[in-house]
C-alpha cells in the first residue's frame, strides 16, 4: 500500500476506463493516470486507434497489423519517461508494452536508467513490423549496462 503507480496510456477511451476503474476501486491516491505516451522526446504526436485495440500505436504499420484497420487518429501529448521521473518519485520498475516503440521509449529514459536502475519489463512487439525492434531496444540496453532475460511474451532486463 506504500507504492505509487503511474500509469501512461495514450487511447482516450482506455484511459477514461483506467481512470473509471481507479476511481472505482479507491486507488487515487496510489495510482496517477497520464492520458498521453511515452518516446524519445516530449511533444504532441499522432496515435493511431485500431479496429484491434491492443494494436493502436504511433505508427499506422503497428495499428493496421493482421487485417485491423484504423478507427480514427488523434492528437496526444508525448512524454520522455525522464520527463516524468524528474518530478516524481524514482521507479523501482517499469513496464513497456507500446506496440513496437520501445527503442523510443528507451532513449526517452536513458538518464532514468542510468541513474535510478530500475527494473525493467518490456514487451518487444517485433510480429508484423518491417523494423527490428528488439535489436534496437536491445542496442540501448546495452548502452546503459543491463543484462536482458527474454521470457514468453517479454523481456525482463536488470541493471548489470
Amino acid at each position: 500500500p506504500d507504492r505509487r503507480l503511474l500509469a501512461v496510456e495514450p487511447t482516450p477511451k482506455t484511459c477514461a476506463q483506467l481512470r473509471a476503474n481507479v476511481d472505482c476501486n479507491e486507488f487515487g491516491d496510489r495510482i496517477e493516470t497520464i492520458e498521453g505516451g511515452v518516446g524519445n522526446e516530449d511533444g504532441t504526436r499522432q496515435f493511431f486507434v485500431s479496429t484491434y485495440a491492443e494494436l493502436s500505436g504511433f505508427d499506422r504499420e503497428s495499428a493496421t497489423r493482421w487485417e485491423a484497420s484504423l478507427a480514427e487518429t488523434v492528437d496526444v501529448p508525448i512524454y520522455r519517461v525522464d520527463t516524468l521521473a524528474a518530478t516524481r518519485p524514482a521507479p523501482d520498475a517499469i513496464k513497456i508494452d507500446v506496440e513496437g516503440a520501445s527503442p523510443a521509449v528507451l532513449r526517452g529514459a536513458r538518464e532514468t536508467l542510468e541513474t535510478h536502475r530500475p527494473t525493467l519489463f518490456i514487451e518487444i512487439h517485433e510480429e508484423g513490423l518491417s523494423t527490428d525492434t528488439g535489436s534496437e531496444a536491445r542496442e540501448v540496453l546495452d548502452a546503459v549496462d543491463y543484462t536482458i532475460a527474454e521470457r514468453d511474451g517479454y523481456w525482463r532486463c536488470e541493471p548489470a
